[in-house]
C-alpha cells in the first residue's frame, strides 16, 4: 500500500494497452494547491515518444497503482517534430536546475572551507 508520493518514484509505468512507458523519475507539484499534478517520466519507450524525449504525465490519467501504475489514458504517440530546440520545457529546465545545484554545492563546499580556516585558533606560541 502506498503510504508516500515519494513511493512513486522508481516505479514502472505502462499504459492501458501493456506498453511499457518508462520509470517515474521524479513528481511535478502545484505548490498553489498543495497536490501532486503529474509524473515526470525520462528515457520513455520511443514507440510511445518520438526521440525518447522525458514526458509529464498527468495524475489524472492514472488507472492504478501497485507494485507498477497502470494509466487509463496515453495519446498513441507523442511527436517532438525531432528538432532539439522544441524539446520539452521541463527537460531543458531539469538540466538548467541540475547544474545551478551543482554549483550551489560547490559554492557551499568553498564557504564552508574559507570559514573553516578563519575561525581555526592560532597556533600558540610558547614563551
Amino acid at each position: 500500500m502506498l503510504t508516500e508520493t515519494s513511493e512513486l518514484v522508481g516505479l514502472e509505468v505502462y499504459t492501458h494497452t501493456g506498453l511499457h512507458l518508462g520509470a517515474v523519475e521524479d513528481l511535478v507539484f502545484e505548490t498553489n494547491k498543495d497536490k501532486v499534478y503529474g509524473l515526470y517520466i525520462e528515457k520513455t519507450n520511443p514507440t510511445l515518444v518520438e526521440h525518447s524525449i522525458s514526458v509529464v504525465v498527468p495524475f489524472r490519467w492514472i488507472e492504478g497503482v501497485g507494485d507498477v501504475i497502470i494509466l487509463r489514458y496515453f495519446p498513441g504517440f507523442i511527436n517532438s517534430d525531432g528538432k532539439p530546440e522544441h524539446l520539452p520545457f521541463l527537460r531543458r529546465l531539469g538540466k538548467e536546475i541540475e547544474d545551478a545545484e551543482r554549483g550551489m554545492e560547490m559554492a557551499i563546499h568553498d564557504v564552508g572551507e574559507a570559514i573553516s580556516h578563519k575561525t581555526k585558533a592560532p597556533p600558540k606560541k610558547e614563551n
